[in-house]
């Protein structure tokens, strides 16, 4: 692998993970489509700006393909968490959302953390012909279904922690699917391709759920983020055999950043302040 390979890989990773984000922030922006107690001209420019949004989320494989043809996909994710930027800068500017300063806090742990776990995955050696557990394969899926729904269930019931719970379940999904295509590919096995188009379908979902309860981008995505990048490392290291999987203290390290993050914008009692939202002219305590 030659330094223009990298570069390219490293390219082709910012130009997936700006994308991305601003798409999941313009479905934010436009969820009002979907709104039946509106009609189309009180909606104004938003279903535009929604499908636009779709539309970005929908090229997200060109530059997978076009980045992991130059070089290993840990190249191509190594860059994942600088897409938080530009989605929190879209959040603040246009959306008008409320950032306290421990939501700063913890969004920057996030992106530290996620930047260490992909820089981590950088040099790892690509795994030829992995050998895969099916049982613990089989018990995680499970396992993790009735979690996710469990944590759904709860949110939208009791409609608490929409942000939290949503942007983790999603970002469980969006990991187990790149974990699926990955291993279904290797393996040569259809049915796991086919299941992780379903489980990525979910993903995408459960985040145009959770933007429909009012939940903040700057607060859904960030969780999304943590459990899409460390939940395929988990499950790595307990469904393929290969010594490259196990989880390293350096990759500890970076989850427990990643979590402090998600505590900092989620746990800890807010700093209080006053502040005008934009988006409704009211004054707010955050």
């Amino acid at each position: 692998m030659t330094a223009f390979d990298i570069a390219m890989g490293l390219l082709f990773g910012l130009i997936g993970t700006i994308t991305l984000h601003i798409a999941k922030a313009m479905e934010r922006h436009g969820i009002e489509l979907f709104d039946r107690k509106k009609s189309m001209k009180e909606k104004g420019k938003k279903p535009l700006i929604w499908f636009i949004g779709f539309g970005l989320n929908n090229t997200q494989f060109i530059w997978q393909l076009s980045g992991t043809y130059f070089a290993p996909a840990g190249v191509y994710v190594s860059v994942f968490g600088i897409g938080l930027i530009f989605l929190l800068i879209y959040s603040i500017k246009i959306l008008h959302e409320i950032m306290t300063l421990w939501d700063w806090i913890g969004a920057g742990l996030i992106i530290l953390g996620t930047l260490i776990s992909g820089f981590l995955l950088f040099n790892r050696p690509e795994i030829e012909n992995p050998i895969i557990n099916y049982n613990a394969f089989s018990f995680l899926m499970i396992s993790t279904t009735i979690i996710l729904t469990s944590m759904i269930l709860y949110s939208y019931l009791r409609k608490t922690a929409i942000s939290l719970f949503f942007g983790l379940v999603a970002g469980t999904c969006g990991g187990i699917d790149n974990l699926l295509k990955h291993s279904g590919l290797q393996e040569g096995n259809i049915w796991i391709v086919v299941i992780s188009f379903a489980v990525g379908t979910a993903g995408f979902l459960f985040t145009q759920w959770g933007f429909a309860n009012q939940a903040d981008a700057s607060k859904l995505v960030p969780a999304y983020n943590s459990s899409y990048i460390v939940i395929p490392i988990i499950f790595e290291s307990i469904i393929i055999v290969s010594p490259f999987t196990q989880i390293t203290p350096l990759q500890i390290v970076a989850i427990c950043i990643i979590i402090l993050g998600i505590i900092c914008m989620t746990a800890i009692k807010k700093w209080q302040s006053r502040a005008i939202s934009k988006s409704d002219n009211q004054e707010k305590v955050i």
